[in-house]
C-alpha cells in the first residue's frame, strides 16, 4: 500500500484531532494488539483509542481473516475501537469473474455467519 494512502488517512484523523502514529510498531501497539501483526496506524484523542486497518480493495478483505478478529478484541478493550478504511470500493475488472457460480447454501451460510461476527464486534468501515 503507498504511503500516500496512509498519510491521507492519518491527516483525516487529525483533522478529527486525533495525534496520530503511521505504521506503528513495538511500544506504539498495545500490549493486545501485539499479535495482530502489522497495522496501518493508530491513532489518540484523549481517552479515545483507535487501531486503524488500511485495505486498497474490498476484495482484499476476504484475503485477510484476521479483521473480524482484530476488530472483536480491540472493541472489547474500554476506550478502544477498531476502524477499517477501504481506499477503493472494487479493483478494475472484478464485476465480471469467468466461470463464477451461485454461492452454495454452505458458502451463504458462512457469510452470513461472518457478518454477525462483525456486527457483534461494532466494525466501524470506512470507504475513501
Amino acid at each position: 500500500m503507498e504511503n500516500q494512502a496512509i498519510k491521507q488517512i492519518a491527516d483525516k484523523y487529525r483533522n478529527e484531532g486525533f495525534e496520530v502514529i503511521e505504521r506503528p510498531s513495538g511500544e506504539d501497539i498495545p500490549s493486545f494488539a501485539k499479535d495482530f501483526g502489522p497495522v496501518g496506524l493508530i491513532a489518540n484523542k484523549g481517552n479515545e483509542h483507535v487501531i486503524v486497518e488500511v485495505k486498497e480493495h474490498r476484495s482484499n478483505l476476504a484475503e485477510d481473516p484476521r479483521l473480524s478478529r482484530m476488530a472483536e478484541v480491540t472493541n472489547a478493550q474500554p476506550g478502544w475501537r477498531f476502524d477499517l478504511v477501504v481506499l477503493q470500493s472494487e479493483p478494475g475488472g472484478m464485476r465480471s469473474v469467468r466461470g463464477a457460480a451461485e454461492p452454495t447454501p454452505a458458502h451463504i451460510e458462512s457469510m452470513v455467519d461472518e457478518a454477525e461476527k462483525l456486527l457483534q464486534a461494532n466494525l466501524r468501515m470506512w470507504s475513501c
